[in-house]
């Protein structure tokens, strides 16, 4: 039958065992590749219309704005 301290002292090694695991794993993949980018490219997929969109309100305006001018000039 094992004692307290011998459950607590296997119980710490699995954990050690769990933590190593992991820091050896963030350790050798490259952050910047495989989740900071796709992260980046996802959200250029939301950016890209509101940009298009922005061009063309901008555009439209500047046509607008052109008319109006050219409209009240005579």
């Amino acid at each position: 039958m094992e004692t307290r301290k011998e459950k607590k002292d296997n119980y710490g090694s699995i954990i050690n065992l769990i933590i190593s695991y992991i820091k050896e794993e963030i350790l050798k993949s490259d952050i910047r590749t495989e989740i900071i980018k796709p992260i980046l490219v996802y959200l250029l997929y939301y950016i890209i219309p509101f940009v298009i969109l922005f061009v063309f309100l901008n555009f439209f305006a500047t046509i607008v704005a052109v008319f109006l001018v050219l409209h009240f000039r005579k």
